[in-house]
């Protein structure tokens, strides 16, 4: 039930995000750990110099992120360009909330997101 309904967002996001229509959201592109096939994710970043912060809501046993760690890299197309990113880091909350504007802060801690992912930008 819950993947069907997280498929159902996804699909909504995915326009969005790929457009860069708001501000948050993004695309993580990603290879799979098993199968080798290419994976597209909408996800909500916040640039933090020269890292990207991604709010892990489900955790970071979600196949994306695990396909993050697992590779090493991924690309991020935010605001209609592509990131290439590096060097993948499993972060609390303390640590990801300079990223964050004071309202998302509290948005974050309502909806108990705890765990975050850093990346690095990388030259392409």
């Amino acid at each position: 039930m819950m993947l069907q309904l997280l498929k159902r967002v996804n699909a909504v996001l995915m326009p969005i995000a790929s457009r860069g229509i708001i501000g948050v959201w993004a695309v993580i592109h990603t290879t799979g750990r098993k199968s080798g096939k290419p994976y597209a994710t909408p996800i909500a970043v916040e640039p933090l110099g020269d890292a990207f912060i991604i709010g892990l809501p489900y955790g970071e046993g979600v196949d994306w992120c695990r396909n993050v760690m697992a590779a090493g890299r991924a690309t991020i197309t935010w605001h209609g360009k592509d990131h290439p990113v590096a060097s993948p880091e499993i972060i609390d909350r303390a640590t990801a909330d300079p990223a964050f504007p004071a309202p998302l802060r509290v948005a974050l801690r309502v909806f108990g997101i705890k765990r975050f992912l850093r990346v690095t930008r990388v030259a392409a």
